[in-house]
């Protein structure tokens, strides 16, 4: 629905907003965005409602850097 929608742009913002924190030196700040993100993500996956959305979203490129980095 819409709040899924919304927690979608959430955590690509998020995400986003890591890496130009990290571009910019300021790992702590970088740091709590990323969490911010990846705790999105778990959630999304955790009520995809399906095997095969909950691994469309885990296979994502930005999603296993996430998880890697």
């Amino acid at each position: 629905g819409e709040e899924t929608g919304a927690r979608r742009l959430l955590w690509q913002i998020l995400w986003e907003l890591s890496q130009l924190e990290t571009a910019a030196g300021k790992t702590s700040e970088a740091g709590v965005y990323r969490q911010q993100a990846q705790e999105i993500v778990s959630y999304i996956a955790d009520h995809a409602g399906s095997d095969e959305l909950r691994g469309s979203l885990l296979s994502l490129p930005q999603v296993q850097s996430m998880i890697a980095g």
